[in-house]
């Protein structure tokens, strides 16, 4: 649970930030395991994001 709030917290305002400083692209990967990581990185900023977790590779076909 604990990792699950650090998570919530971090991911969101990390991309944020790094968006407005660098004014790149952000690519967010590496703890997108459950459909809301992918909402939020999207949401923050992400043009895209990589995960391992198969049950989300099929995410963009139903929110085209």
């Amino acid at each position: 649970m604990r990792l699950r709030y650090y998570r919530e917290w971090w991911f969101p305002v990390s991309l944020k930030r790094i968006g407005m400083k660098h004014h790149l692209p952000i690519m967010a990967g590496g703890l997108i395991t459950e459909l809301t990581d992918v909402e939020t990185a999207l949401k923050c900023g992400a043009i895209g994001i990589s995960t391992s977790t198969q049950q989300l590779w099929q995410w963009q076909d139903g929110n085209e």
